[in-house]
């Protein structure tokens, strides 16, 4: 799982630098950067919870909104 992280890491760098080279930003870019974000963040997330299940430890992952 580690290395399909860093090959949507270096995908994911790739389009980010391609964006900024270029200043008008297409829905399909948005929506391509949009999902290579999301795969990152799930193969990240099953590492880290593999890690957990490992280790006898548990994940939470909470969001609290700022006042």
């Amino acid at each position: 799982m580690y290395e399909r992280s860093q090959v949507l890491a270096g995908i994911l760098a790739a389009v980010t630098a391609e964006r900024k080279k270029r200043r008008a930003r297409t829905l399909k870019t948005d929506r391509t950067l949009q999902q290579l974000v999301a795969d990152l963040v799930a193969a990240r997330r099953a590492a880290v919870e593999k890690y957990a299940d490992a280790v006898g430890a548990l994940v939470e992952i909470r969001v609290r909104i700022r006042r």
